[in-house]
C-alpha cells in the first residue's frame, strides 16, 4: 500500500519466474508503470532497476537470493509444442488470423488450438495466457 495519489488500488505485480527472472506486469492501471524511465506494460526486471508507480512512489527493484531460494516454482504450463508456439504468438499481441499466417494453418485450428489452453490452463482471456506465459519466462 503505497500513499500516492497517482496510484491505482490495484497498480503493478511482480512476478517470479521458475527460471528466476523477474516479470512486472501492469495491471491496467490508470497512470501506468515506468522503468527506468520507459512506460512499460510487461517487462523484466533486472537487479536496480527504477519503478515509477505514481508521481511520488518511486521504488529500486532488489531481492534478497535467502528469500528467493524458499518460494515454490510455478507449475509448468503442460501444454503440446504447437499449442505453446501458438499461446507465444497470443501473448505478442497477434490476432488468430495472423496466427494462422505466421504458422501455416486455418484461423479455425488456431481457434481450436486456443481453445484447449484455455481449457488445459483453466484461463477465460488471450491476457491471461499472457500473463500465464510472462510469469514463467516464456514471453
Amino acid at each position: 500500500m503505497l500513499a500516492d495519489s497517482g496510484v491505482s488500488r490495484r497498480h503493478v505485480k511482480i512476478v517470479r519466474a521458475g527460471d528466476g527472472i523477474y516479470n512486472l506486469i501492469d495491471l491496467d492501471s490508470a497512470n501506468g508503470v515506468l522503468v527506468n524511465g520507459v512506460r512499460v506494460d510487461l517487462t523484466i526486471l533486472r537487479e536496480n532497476d527504477r519503478v515509477e508507480v505514481g508521481p511520488e512512489a518511486r521504488l529500486l527493484f532488489t531481492y534478497d537470493e535467502a528469500v528467493v531460494e524458499r518460494q515454490v516454482p510455478l507449475e509448468p504450463l503442460h501444454l503440446s509444442a504447437r499449442q505453446l508456439e501458438v499461446a507465444k504468438l497470443v501473448s505478442k499481441g497477434l490476432t488468430n488470423a495472423e496466427i494462422a499466417d505466421a504458422l501455416g494453418s486455418r484461423v479455425r485450428t488456431v481457434t481450436s488450438h486456443l481453445d484447449h489452453i484455455y481449457s488445459r490452463l483453466d484461463i477465460g482471456s488471450r491476457s491471461e495466457l499472457a500473463i500465464a506465459l510472462v510469469k514463467r519466462g516464456l514471453a
